[in-house]
């Protein structure tokens, strides 16, 4: 015989605010009430999710006596209910409910919209359900009550158990009850999970973001980028494209992960008619490739020749100009959820000030090249090109000499020749051997300098002095020390050349914000002014160019020389510049 529904759930009364009141059974009064006071232990104590969901299980199975159970919560990126937990019934049981449920027999969906329990006395006689389950459970009842916190239905509760006759309003209050307080401790739990997340998230981007920004050349900044995206989302490819402003295309520059580099140089289309314009509007792009029928960013070859499933695009905005885009591939087919576009986002706005700084970075470094080989070229115009033109004109003059028998004018010519290739190898070699040690980022300023000068009195025969005051400390920028290498290479260049010296004095101090640096030697000197207004284009232009190179360093420049008593060249630096 049957029992009384009320006789098997004892419920628990509540009002019209679900608050309890009494029992319909006194006999298990006690009990109820026991497990409500349990429950409400367990949500201010369980922070734990799967703890929750196995304490629900033993609290339904063990005292309540329910023989199967499976718990639904809220799945945002899938937007509806989701089985979390379940007992008592078989995964292929489990699926043919969930495939029940997608074709619009959804109860968990109805209890949820309508926040309120439903009972259904005998489960084998209700075509909602799928006729395996029916089959199974022919003679059972079903409970399914909501969980609730925050005024939301966080989840539903679906429970099997022996077959129950009649049902009662009042009786379904106390699961009503049950699963609020249920609900309150799965909201705490999720709400707990998800500050964690965001906190390891934020923690991981952070990271992330002062690795790529320690970096100012872009090849750097965009490979970090895209390892930054592949270990965000755990995919199989990370890849970072940037806007080619001299055409309507997006060119992926960097990629990271196996085979990443096999789609470096793609380029994505943005014109109006393609369909990475979205990317432009501020769109993200997701692409699976079993919808071969939607529109793609690569082509479909692409993909399937490296077995790519699926892929998410995250547009670069710096205000409203349009910069790159983020890109993540998975070989598995995968849904990107909400979360994993806002995390790549969140990647883009940390990381687009360095990627934009690298690239000016790369401009002012592109700019600062042509300009170091035009003066390189000015370099060798004076000193080879002029060289080689005098060469030529004595070889022919020679040659013609030759011809007409005049053997001792031409002895002479090639004597002169002997002595320009001479004077022109030593140039030569001088030019490359200051070319080869101009590389500052070897170490400190100081050590880098002493070392060329070690080497170029073993080379030149000049007697080099380096006297450094001991109260200065000098490091500088690379790119500033560089400068400063070049200047003091053309001034020894100058004074081996033109000033028939045999010592030179090279001087470091400090004033006030200032660096100071002075060349001074021994030599025959000059007139500053006459050599600037022409007298020996040689001279001028290797000044020229150091003047120049202060200049680039927002420096200063001074020359103190007199015929016959030397010469001095000073240097001050800004102090901007000193690191």
């Amino acid at each position: 015989m049957k029992k009384n529904f009320i006789n098997h759930f004892p419920l628990y009364k509540c009002d019209e605010y679900t608050q309890g009141t009494h029992l319909s059974s006194s006999a298990d009064s006690f009990s109820r009430l026991a497990i409500l006071n349990e429950v409400g232990l367990a949500v201010t104590q369980l922070l734990d999710l799967q703890e929750i969901l196995n304490f629900t299980v033993d609290i339904l199975v063990n005292k309540l006596g329910i023989a199967e159970c499976m718990i639904y919560l809220w799945n945002e990126d899938e937007d509806r209910y989701q089985i979390k937990h379940f007992y008592g019934i078989s995964d292929g049981l489990t699926q043919k409910i969930e495939e029940r449920r997608l074709s619009g027999f959804d109860l968990v969906q109805k209890i949820a919209d309508n926040c309120k329990a439903i009972f259904i006395s005998k489960l084998g006689d209700d075509h909602r359900f799928e006729i395996v389950i029916r089959e199974k459970y022919f003679d059972y009842s079903y409970i399914g009550f909501p969980l609730i916190s925050r005024k939301m239905v966080i989840g539903v509760i679906e429970l099997i158990s022996p077959a129950v006759e009649n049902r009662d309003e009042d009786d379904l209050s106390f699961f009503k009850t049950l699963g609020r307080s249920i609900g309150i401790a799965i909201d705490n739990a999720l709400l707990v999970n998800q500050i964690q997340k965001q906190k390891n998230e934020a923690i991981s981007l952070f990271h992330l973001s002062t690795k790529i920004s320690s970096s100012l050349i872009l090849k750097e900044v965009l490979e970090a980028v895209a390892e930054a995206a592949k270990t965000l989302l755990n995919t199989d490819i990370g890849l970072v494209g940037l806007h080619q402003e001299s055409c309507e295309d997006v060119k992926i520059w960097s990629g990271y992960g196996e085979n990443a580099s096999k789609f470096e140089g793609l380029l994505i289309k943005i014109d109006e008619n393609s369909p990475g314009r979205s990317l432009v509007d501020g769109n993200v792009f997701i692409g699976h490739l079993d919808q071969c029928d939607d529109p793609h960013l690569h082509s479909i070859n692409t993909l399937e020749l490296d077995q790519i499933s699926s892929y998410l695009a995250v547009p670069l905005h710096l205000g409203t100009i349009f910069v790159g885009v983020i890109e993540v591939m998975n070989q598995k087919p995968r849904e990107f959820r909400n979360s994993d576009i806002q995390l790549i986002k969140q990647l883009g706005y940390q990381i687009i000030v360095s990627i934009e700084n690298a690239r000016l970075h790369q401009q002012l470094r592109y700019g600062a090249t042509l300009e170091e080989q035009n003066r390189l070229a000015r370099e060798l115009h004076d000193h080879l090109a002029q060289a080689m033109g005098y060469i030529k004109i004595k070889a022919i003059m020679t040659n013609e000499l030759l011809t007409k028998k005049d053997f001792s004018k031409a002895q002479e010519h090639l004597k002169e020749l002997i002595n320009t290739t001479s004077v022109l190898y030593t140039d030569i070699r001088e030019a490359i051997f200051n070319l080869r040690n101009t590389d500052s980022d070897k170490g400190n300023f100081l050590v880098v300098l002493q070392s060329y000068l070690t080497e170029y009195e073993q080379n030149y025969g000049l007697d080099i002095r380096l006297n450094i005051d001991d109260k200065t400390t000098i490091e500088f920028s690379s790119e500033v020390a560089n400068q400063l290498l070049r200047i003091i290479q053309e001034a020894l260049s100058n004074v081996r050349r033109h000033a028939c010296a045999q010592r030179v004095w090279i001087k470091c101090w400090q004033d006030g914000g200032e660096i100071n640096i002075s060349i001074e030697d021994d030599g025959t000197g000059f007139n500053p002014a006459g050599i600037m207004e022409g007298e020996g284009s040689k001279q001028r232009y290797g000044l020229q160019i150091m003047q120049e190179r202060v200049n680039y360093i927002k420096g200063k420049f001074s020359i103190d020389s007199q015929p016959g008593q030397g010469t001095r060249v000073l240097i001050q630096v800004p102090s901007i510049y000193i690191d």
